[in-house]
């Protein structure tokens, strides 16, 4: 039997197409009668119907699409679980609503995209959230208090021109991975850092400069090496750490994420060297992958489930206008201790 749809099933039961689409909105049930609610609810169960979206939207002029803009690493896109686990909070999240989630995959390589023009563009939406994961993306300077949404930005802290945004204190993080190593006894920790001009980057550079300080630690500029936060940056910061003719080495070495992290313990055991023996290896992300590595990976865990399970929370709330604002909310990280970190105390 073909499917039915919003006007076959009003017509079969005698009712509007109003009627209908109130019963079939969990938001909108209480305004239908009792009995005809019922009546509705147990044909279309009968017949498994499903809403359509694009239809429900023009009986009742209102978008339950929810766009999430999203750009990820190509490297990283499908193989890193920082990003799974982002996409498992947006699913997890709208499962049990009325509402529809799109990923909205930003194609753009400027570094200012334009997401005012992306929303306005975009008929079906009643809700935009913005997805900085990993910072590589930035939102044009502009005023956005008169979107045709509510919008919401995951990852990036932009409170001067968008008031509710999600993200994490890169600066603190780094700062307590790094106190972290100084207080398992390592005075020479080199940090390789993330991608130039990105605020996690410097966010992070320099809470672990802080951190030195803090603890009477002098910041050595040969301990520290600038990546493009790809893995085989990893391979690269070891051979340049521990080449046969520096003197001075690193015990510790707190990288800008896991995968480079994970790659830099491959490349010790090619030179020979060991984790955590010889050397002490740090990540960041809490990447799923870094438990079942040799050893195990110490990382700073960052919450990017909590982050977009929430964001799809709270951004319902303010579709539905329970709520007028959110605000900024900074998630806490938190240090998972593995077996990649030697205590020299």
């Amino acid at each position: 039997m073909a499917k039915m749809n919003i006007k076959q099933i009003a017509k079969k039961l005698k009712v509007s197409t109003a009627t209908v689409s109130r019963a079939l909105t969990p938001e909108t049930q209480k305004l239908v009668n009792p009995k005809t609610l019922q009546k509705i609810l147990n044909f279309t169960e009968l017949y498994n119907y499903t809403p359509n979206q694009a239809a429900r939207k023009l009986v009742t002029g209102k978008s339950n699409n929810i766009v999430a803009f999203f750009k990820p690493q190509p490297y990283s896109a499908f193989f890193d679980d920082y990003y799974s686990k982002f996409i498992a909070g947006l699913i997890n999240a709208i499962s049990p609503t009325s509402f529809n989630i799109t990923i909205s995959l930003i194609k753009d390589d400027a570094s200012n995209f334009d997401l005012r023009e992306a929303i306005e563009k975009t008929d079906d939406i009643a809700g935009a959230i913005f997805c900085s994961m990993g910072g590589f993306l930035k939102i044009a300077e502009q005023d956005f208090s008169d979107l045709k949404c509510p919008l919401l930005v995951l990852n990036m802290n932009i409170s001067r021109t968008i008031e509710n945004c999600f993200h994490i204190d890169n600066y603190k993080s780094a700062y307590d991975a790094t106190e972290y190593l100084i207080k398992k006894g390592h005075k020479k920790i080199a940090i390789v850092k993330g991608k130039e001009g990105i605020d996690c980057t410097e966010a992070r550079f320099n809470g672990y400069v802080s951190a030195l300080l803090d603890n009477k630690l002098e910041p050595n500029p040969k301990f520290c090496f600038n990546s493009d936060f790809l893995d085989e940056d990893g391979a690269k910061a070891i051979n340049y750490f521990f080449s046969k003719n520096k003197k001075e080495r690193p015990t510790a070495v707190f990288f800008a994420n896991d995968s480079m992290a994970l790659n830099a313990i491959l490349q010790l055991k090619k030179i020979g060297l060991t984790c955590p023996n010889d050397v002490s290896i740090m990540g960041f992300d809490g990447l799923n992958l870094g438990r079942y590595c040799d050893p195990p990976l110490t990382s700073v865990l960052q919450p990017a489930y909590e982050m977009a399970h929430d964001g799809i929370t709270q951004i319902i709330e303010l579709i539905k206008g329970t709520k007028k604002s959110i605000g900024t909310i900074v998630f806490p990280t938190k240090i998972l201790e593995r077996n990649s970190v030697k205590d020299l105390n």
